[in-house]
């Protein structure tokens, strides 16, 4: 079993999947509408919104690594999917 890395790791990277620098939102919320589909509520359009929302959940991943020890994985170290 390979190693995960920490939650902050692992948050990050999820962000980091999800960051659309340079596409066009607009564009996107009219295919959207266009398509019935939700690629808005997916991406990451702003450098400003990946560096808050990696602020926010460094901070809530801080909390769980010292307050629930059941996310622990079997090396000590923490993991977002169980």
């Amino acid at each position: 079993m390979s190693r995960r890395g920490s939650l902050i790791y692992q948050a990050e990277n999820e962000l980091k999947s999800k960051i659309a620098y340079g596409d066009s939102r607009h564009n996107d919320k009219i295919s959207d509408r266009k398509n019935g589909t939700n690629i808005t509520g997916v991406k990451i359009y702003s450098i400003n919104t990946f560096l808050t929302y990696l602020k926010q959940v460094s901070f809530f991943s801080k909390i769980c690594e010292s307050t629930v020890p059941e996310m622990q994985n079997d090396t000590g170290s923490p993991s977002l999917r169980g």
